[in-house]
């Protein structure tokens, strides 16, 4: 960066150098603003909405990073008829006008953050004390060799690590597990359809929006 002020642009430059942007990938963009201005402070979040842009403003920030996107997103069409489009929604409409208001740039770093080599898998890998354990990083996901345990145990000892009230699953909870994949939000119904044909035993899947939906049974206390 040069010896003044960096631009935004020059932050978000360097973000994509060190988790690159998969060629494919549509949601890692500027939300609001652009990159030309120069950047005074830097404030991220996992998801910045109205009182935290709010916050941000408040100290200074003129950069927000988010992971998920500020804006709702909204299908054109359900079953029982049209929605509203997407900039008409009162909170979506709440963050641009406080974005414009106070000059605030935000950028989504999505897909490329959860790929990244020192991403959120190998954070999790980390925090559940499996980097002794023969993981195998060659589907995109993690698929993790344990001792032998029950889909139980597995189970209280996510809870355990992550410091979680309860883990929705789905399977018998005393079936003997050996082989554990890890899967982001966006993977993980694809990789619902892998479990069989690459031998695995049991998915674990971070948090993420649709997280209460994924499986049929939760834990006792």
């Amino acid at each position: 960066m040069s010896p003044m002020a960096p631009s935004i642009q020059e932050a978000v430059d360097y973000i994509f150098a060190i988790a690159p942007n998969d060629p494919g990938a549509y949601e890692n963009l500027y939300q609001t603003g652009s990159g030309e201005g120069a950047l005074r402070a830097i404030g991220v979040a996992w998801w910045i909405d109205s009182v935290i842009l709010a916050d941000f403003a408040a100290r200074g920030v003129n950069f927000g990073i988010s992971h998920e996107s500020v804006f709702y997103e909204l299908p054109a069409t359900c079953r029982w008829g049209l929605l509203s489009p997407a900039d008409e929604l009162l909170a979506n409409q709440k963050i641009a006008s406080l974005a414009e208001r106070h000059e605030m740039v935000i950028h989504r770093f999505h897909s490329n953050i959860d790929f990244a080599p020192w991403g959120m898998p190998r954070a999790l890998i980390d925090q559940l004390g499996w980097t002794d354990h023969q993981v195998d990083w060659s589907r995109g996901v993690p698929v993790v060799t344990l001792p032998t345990t029950t889909l139980e145990g597995l189970i209280r000892h996510i809870r355990a690590k992550l410091g979680l009230p309860f883990v929705r699953y789905d399977g018998d909870p005393g079936r003997a597990l050996s082989r554990s994949g890890s899967s982001l939000p966006g993977k993980f119904h694809a990789l619902e359809r892998l479990p069989r044909r690459i031998g695995l035993q049991g998915i674990s899947k971070p948090g993420g929006r649709e997280s209460r939906h994924s499986a049929a049974g939760k834990t006792p206390g």
